[in-house]
């Protein structure tokens, strides 16, 4: 089980999460957002995920309450001792206009989430099980993060 979740965290409004960073971590992580290396940002219930590309894919996930940084995790090295990493930078910068969005309380964002997430429910349900495994295996072969998010849990 990963452990790098940073617990206690200080809660900082969005417009002073930069503050959490090291400047030399800050900027490595405004460099990894400036050439593209984050993918996959995906909005979730909590706040958002992405996928940032470097030496390895590493998964990030930052979760927003109230409208600020409440939780951060990545699955890098670094965050593994605790430390925020530039890997979060990189996804926070990518993430900043969704951010504002969270922190302006869009209840219309959340409502479409919790729409389209019971949406694909629904379609999942009607997928034969020996097909929707036949999917996954797919989707696990052909993405790190879901093959990996697999074997950690289930392995």
């Amino acid at each position: 089980m990963n452990t790098n979740r940073i617990e206690g965290m200080m809660v900082l409004q969005m417009e002073n999460w930069k503050d959490l960073f090291r400047p030399h971590i800050l900027e490595r992580g405004l460099n990894y957002y400036e050439i593209g290396a984050v993918e996959n940002v995906q909005q979730t219930e909590k706040g958002f995920r992405a996928t940032v590309v470097g030496s390895e894919n590493y998964e990030v996930e930052i979760e927003i309450k109230d409208g600020r940084v409440y939780d951060m995790w990545c699955s890098c090295p670094y965050a593994e001792d605790g430390n925020y990493c530039k890997h979060m930078a990189a996804a926070l910068y990518e993430s900043e206009e969704t951010v504002r969005e969270i922190k302006t309380g869009d209840k219309t964002w959340q409502e479409k989430f919790l729409e389209s997430k019971q949406e694909l429910a629904e379609v999942i349900s009607k997928i034969p099980e020996d097909e929707l495994r036949s999917i996954l295996i797919q989707l696990a072969q052909e993405n790190e993060s879901i093959r990996t998010r697999i074997m950690t849990k289930y392995s």
